[in-house]
């Protein structure tokens, strides 16, 4: 009788680090697996086929390159990151998934040394997945320090660098499923509608745009830390 396959959602892009969080108890999971006399490798091959592909998605959506193929974004990372291992050796994998998703009918006996090697890889691909979070975290943060050190720029340039700040962050809000960060921009994108870029200075050369929506950008920067 076939193992029940534990069905890994795709990554849901929203509070993306929870989901490697979640991936990574799972692997956990295959580790001590390995020392369990009533082992079935096939099953647990199939977890990993999951759990290979969705972490490559994550890291794929966290590239910005949005990819749900099945090959595709596995074939990405595995080039982007020098992970040496081959479409043909990736198929070998995924076909324990589709037996046991009833797609196809017959697969190899999987072998303990196969698992482990997987093990390993799934490894290195949640250490890049939680890099590139932590990367998108500290990236977003010094985006708003730089916003507020625009206060004498010119309208047209502070306009320009604050809509692709709110755009890199509105982003990482719905990754992270940070519904009062997600606000905070929209707070700022609905105010600017109504913002001119002409007579936009005060006298000392301040924008007025600035000192209206200071408070709303530190708003925003304490919420990226």
């Amino acid at each position: 009788m076939r193992c029940l396959l534990y069905f890994l959602t795709l990554p849901r892009y929203n509070n993306t680090e929870n989901d490697l969080e979640e991936y990574s108890e799972i692997l956990s999971d295959r580790k001590c697996e390995l020392n369990n006399e009533y082992i079935c490798v096939e099953y647990e091959l199939a977890v990993l086929a999951s759990l290979v592909r969705n972490t490559c998605i994550a890291i794929s959506y966290l590239d910005e390159r949005l990819d749900f193929g099945r090959n595709s974004a596995v074939m990405y990372c595995f080039s982007k990151y020098k992970i040496n291992i081959s479409l043909k050796e990736y198929k070998e994998l995924y076909q324990y998934r589709l037996y046991h998703t009833n797609k196809i009918e017959y697969v190899p006996k999987g072998k303990v040394e196969q698992l482990k090697k997987w093990i390993e890889i799934e490894n290195d691909l949640l250490k890049i997945a939680k890099g590139r979070c932590e990367n998108y975290d500290k990236k977003i943060c010094k985006e708003w320090d730089n916003i507020l050190t625009l206060e004498n720029t010119s309208p047209y340039l502070f306009r320009t660098k604050l809509e692709r700040s709110l755009n890199h962050t509105v982003k990482y809000a719905k990754m992270e499923n940070n519904n009062h960060l997600l606000e905070l921009c929209n707070g700022i994108i609905y105010k600017l509608q109504y913002i001119s870029d002409q007579s936009n200075q005060t006298s000392d050369g301040c924008l007025k745009s600035f000192i209206v929506l200071k408070q709303d950008i530190l708003a925003v920067k304490s919420r990226t830390k």
